[in-house]
């Protein structure tokens, strides 16, 4: 169960109506989530029943990256690696707080990857991920055909 209530959420815009300037907000750049194909699925689904714009951005997974920076911990959830790590955090499975721990986490990753103070580039990280580059879908909308007949 998500804690999530229908008084939460009461007044809260819609994604139909969001999907455009979040689009505009990411622009081109990197996304990062933790266990982002569960994310993405969603947003997937959001873009295509909407033929809304999608960021362009390849996604960032950090939880195959967190496997291989720090080997042997029980699990790699990300209440387990903020505390690994010592992050001081909210409460999870919260939008904000888990974004912002997840910043926090991709953050001390780079500083543990990053060579002579230089970081990885975004596709030497896709590959430390194990998996197929990961992208939201580009809706590509077709002009509507003028029905000449309609006019007379």
């Amino acid at each position: 169960m998500n804690q999530i209530f229908d008084h939460m959420v009461k007044g809260q815009p819609f994604i139909e109506d969001l999907l455009p300037s979040f689009a505009e907000f990411c622009g081109d750049d990197p996304l990062v989530a933790h266990n982002a194909s569960f994310d993405a699925q969603f947003l997937t689904a959001d873009i295509k029943k909407h033929e809304a714009l999608a960021p362009r951005g390849v996604i960032l997974d950090t939880l195959p990256i967190a496997r291989k920076v720090f080997p042997g911990l029980p699990n790699y959830k990300l209440v387990t690696l903020v505390q690994h790590l010592k992050i001081t955090a909210a409460d999870f499975h919260r939008a904000h707080a888990d974004a912002n721990s997840c910043g926090v986490l991709f953050h001390e990753m780079m500083k543990r990857i990053s060579v002579a103070g230089k970081a990885p580039q975004i596709e030497q990280l896709v590959n430390l991920t194990g998996r197929p580059e990961l992208r939201l879908p580009q809706i590509i909308r077709q002009p509507k055909q003028l029905d000449l007949m309609s006019l007379f």
